[in-house]
């Protein structure tokens, strides 16, 4: 019972910090300190130690030796190699759906994008840590990928696009065009229904850049536009 109650209390502490983390409360390289931690979440050392360890494991989270935990931090070279991976994933698994994918996968698309259309008309698209809005994006693009008859693909892409969370948030910060929020998620839809593989590889691939070409358009345009306003991973750095 005890190793139970303890096992509920670190999936608590795993949610609650993976929260924190990917809607900005716990900022980047914030240190992550076992005694404030259990005055905040009402939470023992224990199962804090122990989610923390996990989320370590997921990079989410730093240990660094002798000196404890810390929330990963935000770079360009971290946003490439996750959207590497996801790309590698997620391309992989949304191509296996439109093989093995029925007509459940099929109106599983179709009523989780119908969901994410309704949900951002109504709260809009530039607040990512809102609950509504940022659940539904998730179930789109897990329903993409739900019938590729692989549950590590689908474990695996889930743990990625929660850490392109925190990235996705800047992404959509200034994005007030809930229109384009919707058409650059259409394509995905339709080439779904197509059952076109070749074409879902090709849209999935730029989709899934988007968030990196939006942060870091390019070294180049980073560098010319650096002294007048920053890029967005500096800004949360100040």
């Amino acid at each position: 019972m005890a190793r139970d109650a303890d096992e509920t209390l670190t999936e608590k502490a795993v949610e609650r910090l993976v929260e924190d983390i990917v809607t900005g409360v716990r900022k980047p390289a914030e240190k992550l300190r076992i005694e404030v931690l259990k005055k905040q979440y009402g939470i023992g050392a224990s199962p804090l130690r122990e989610a923390l360890t996990r989320l370590t494991v997921q990079g989410f989270v730093v240990n660094e030796t002798r000196r404890g935990f810390r929330v990963a931090p935000m770079s360009e070279e971290d946003l490439e190699e996750i959207t590497r991976i996801r790309l590698m994933i997620e391309i992989d698994a949304f191509s296996r759906s439109m093989e093995f994918g029925d007509t459940e996968w099929e109106m599983g698309v179709v009523s989780s994008f119908a969901r994410l259309k309704v949900v951002a008309q109504r709260h809009g698209v530039s607040n990512f840590a809102n609950p509504s809005l940022s659940r539904a994006h998730k179930e789109f693009h897990h329903a993409l990928i739900s019938a590729c008859r692989s549950p590590r693909l689908i474990q695996l892409q889930a743990v990625l696009y929660e850490q392109a969370q925190r990235y996705r948030q800047l992404t959509f910060k200034n994005m007030h065009d809930v229109n384009h929020f919707i058409n650059i998620h259409q394509p995905l839809v339709d080439i779904a229904l197509s059952r076109d593989r070749a074409a879902g590889q090709q849209a999935l691939s730029a989709h899934l850049r988007l968030i990196k070409d939006a942060i870091y358009p390019s070294r180049a345009a980073i560098k010319k536009g650096r002294k007048k306003t920053g890029t967005a991973i500096e800004a949360i750095d100040r």
